[in-house]
């Protein structure tokens, strides 16, 4: 990505991908990391993948465009936020 809406809208898609398919196999939430895996977990677990995981890219990406930084953890509250309905988006104007 290269700009920081477009990080933003790709983590959004992401997220509501990963919590489509979590309510179409009802796996229910994303706690504990038990539903949501990273490739490092699949080839830690079941073997087979050699992709590498999105941390640094997340890292990366979060710390050049927020000043902060962007983990697994926030992706599964991201997930369970929008999986639960409860993503509020937008701008509160005054």
């Amino acid at each position: 990505m290269h700009s920081k809406d477009e990080f933003a809208r790709e983590q959004l898609h992401s997220a509501k991908f990963v919590a489509d398919q979590l309510s179409k196999y009802r796996l229910g939430n994303a706690i504990n990391r038990k539903s949501v895996w990273t490739h490092a977990d699949v080839s830690k677990y079941l073997g087979g993948t050699n992709h590498s995981d999105p941390i640094n890219y997340w890292h990366n990406s979060s710390k050049n465009w927020f000043a902060g930084d962007y983990t697994i953890n926030d992706f599964i509250w991201l997930v369970n936020q929008i999986k639960n309905k409860t993503l509020m988006l937008g701008v509160v104007k005054k």
